[in-house]
Formats: C-alpha cells, structure tokens, sequence
C-alpha cells in the first residue's frame, strides 16, 4: 500500500508556554488502501551477472483484489536459448496481505559478454494480472580469446595434467625422445608462477591424472627403462600424490598393465577407461579404484577400443569422445557411461577425427580442445 503522514498541530498563545506560536500535537503514520489488484514489487530489476552463474532475486507478491485468492505464476525469458528463469507455479496470498517468493536466473555458460538476458515474471488470478522485469546485464570479465601465461619451466608430452584447489599440476611425460621424467611442477593459477614440487616415484609418459579428496592418482603408465626406445614396459603402478604432505606413495595395483589411458574422477572413485596392454593391443576395458578400500573392480566395457581420448564427469554420467584406435585408425565418436546402471550409450560425434586433445569441465559442460592428431595436425579447438 501506500504509506501517509498525519500531523496535527494546536496554538499555544497564553503565558503557559514561553513563546506562543504553533506546536506539533501528534504525530501518525497509516498505510492507504491502494487500488483494487496484484503487485510485483519490485516491478523492475537491473543487475549484473556472469554466464554460467545463477541468481535469486527476491519479489513479493500483494493482494489488493478485495479477497483470499490463489496465484499462477509465469516465467519467460526474452531468449530461451540463453538461460533460464524459474520460481514456484503459484502462491497463496490473503487479501491486504503479500508473500515473497524467489526467482532464479540462470544465464547459460556460453552468452556472450554484454547480452542483457530479460526475464518477466507474470502474477495472474481474481480478474489481474501483475507483471515484474528482471534484466541481468552478463559481464564475464574475460577476454573472448586465448591467452598465454606463464611458460612451464619442463616442455614434456605424453604427460598429466590435473587440478586441485587453485594449482594446476604437470605431472611426469617425456622429457625427451621416449625418455620418462618423474618431475611434477606445479602452477598456481593466482599468481601464473610455476614451483617444482616433490617427483613421482616412478617416472611414466602415456599416463593420465585426476584429483580425489586432496590426493592425485596417476595409473599405469609407460617407461622405457631399457632405453631403447620402443615404449619401454607399460605399468600397472597405481601412484598417489598427497597435495597436503607433497610426498608420493603407492596404492593396490591395477588388473592389468595400461598406458595412454583416460583417468576420470566420480563420486570420490577413479575410473581407468581404454588404452594399451603390454603387447600394444588397444582396450575397450573400464577398471574402477576405490580409495576408502584400496580395491579394483572391472565395468561394463566400451562398444570401441580407444586410448589417448578425452573423458571427463558431467552430471552424474562420464563421457569419452575420440582417441586412437590402431595403425593410423583415429575416432570421431563418442560414448557415455552411466555409473548407475553399468551401461554405455552412444553420444554426439566430434566434428573430425581428433586424438590426442586436451579437455575440461567447466559447470555442466564439456570442453574438448580439439589440438593433436586429426590424421594430419591441427591446431583448431571447438566445444562438446
């Protein structure tokens, strides 16, 4: 409603006061009754946000339509395709009385720096209709382009890579022509700048890397211990980096000896997906660790042999796109595995043939920069 001010005066003009004149007597303040119908309050909203980042915005909903009633409520956006808007479906409001709701934003991850992203909400019920805007200006910060940071202080290939709580970790590859390196550096994403960190117990390239509950698992792997340059012995080590002790330990041995597999983190268990055996033969094979038991166990295997691709956790199910297949056979396919019922279904494909690439989660999508080998080398990067 409305809020006014009452202010009553008196005169006072006799000997009982020292100066005669006018004196405030009461002073009172009472809500109007505004005209019959609904109101968003507040009806407009401007704010910034970041793509990929929801918001809640908090709207009351007042019944001035002369009786209890129940509301429907709507949400739309000016472009579905670049978020979405949602709050309850209705609310119940007595007459001359409101009730606050929340309404949440949520721009997707890939709009563009600047877009302003319009939802309405629309209050319908008794004959009115009440309508709020909420305009969220997107501002990323980031500039839409690569950007070169502090170089590593060890070129490697066939290395890992993982991250946890602000650092990002190179862990192992060849330092040289079929030549492992144990070294790990460590980079700090704050303040782009590398620090040397304790090295792996066994040095290994072909290997992959993932992050569980502040330790770093790095399975299998490839040495070529023997130096002679024709892929070493492929390992079964299971190597542990603790991120808090920076020391390194062993834990249960995998099934089987594999390099240039995919390691992927979920649910607090490290799954070993594809890669090579021994006698150079490429898997379909998905070996899960679980940390609290110090075990393996074996799950449903791929439909396709593959190793050096990408794999990455989305929401509940794991994802695994591309990768060598044998000879110069590369994959454009991709297949998803759901944990919960030990099943693979096919997936999207990738625009081209592509092993090996880099790839990353960020929200709830996939990113697969799509460098390595597409038959000849490329240098193109795309989305999944």
């Amino acid at each position: 409603g409305v809020s006014d001010f009452q202010i009553r005066f008196r005169l006072d003009s006799d000997y009982s006061v020292v100066y005669p004149g006018w004196y405030v007597d009461d002073l009172a303040i009472y809500q109007r009754r505004p005209p019959p119908g609904l109101y968003l309050l507040p009806d407009t909203s401007e704010v910034l946000g970041c793509n990929g980042i929801s918001q809640t915005h908090a709207l009351n909903l007042a019944n001035w339509t002369g009786a209890d009633a129940t509301f429907d409520l709507g949400y739309t956006l000016t472009s579905a395709s670049h978020g979405t808007i949602d709050g309850p479906p209705s609310l119940f409001v007595a007459d001359g009385a409101g009730v606050g709701f929340d309404v949440t934003l949520a721009p997707e991850l890939c709009v563009p720096d600047g877009l302003d992203l319009v939802g309405f909400v629309e209050a319908r019920g008794s004959g009115h209709t009440a309508t709020a805007v909420i305009t969220q200006s997107i501002f990323t910060g980031i500039a839409p382009e690569w950007q070169s940071v502090a170089p590593t202080p060890q070129g490697t290939r066939f290395h890992a890579v993982a991250y946890h709580d602000g650092y990002l970790y190179q862990i192992g590859g060849e330092s040289g022509w079929w030549v492992p390196t144990r070294a790990v550096h460590r980079y700090d994403v704050a303040n782009d700048t590398w620090t040397a960190v304790a090295g792996m117990i066994a040095g290994a390239y072909g290997i992959d890397a993932v992050a569980i509950d502040g330790n770093i698992y790095v399975p299998g792997g490839s040495d070529d211990a023997d130096d002679t340059g024709d892929g070493g012995t492929f390992l079964d080590v299971l190597q542990v980096y603790s991120t808090a002790a920076d020391t390194w330990s062993t834990a249960a041995a995998m099934p089987v000896p594999l390099a240039y597999a995919s390691a992927v983190a979920h649910d607090g268990h490290l799954y070993v997906i594809g890669g090579q055996l021994s006698d150079g033969t490429y898997t379909n094979s998905l070996y899960v660790y679980d940390p609290v038991a110090d075990s393996w166990s074996q799950r449903a295997p791929m439909n396709e042999t593959r190793s050096y691709a990408a794999a990455a956790a989305v929401d509940g199910r794991i994802y695994v796109a591309g990768g060598f297949a044998g000879g110069t056979t590369v994959r454009h396919t991709m297949e998803i595995y759901d944990p919960a019922t030990d099943a693979w279904t096919a997936g999207p494909d990738l625009p081209k043939e592509w092993a090996p690439f880099g790839d990353g989660v960020l929200g709830d999508r996939y990113f697969v920069v799509l460098g390595g080998d597409l038959v000849e080398y490329t240098d193109g990067g795309g989305m999944g």
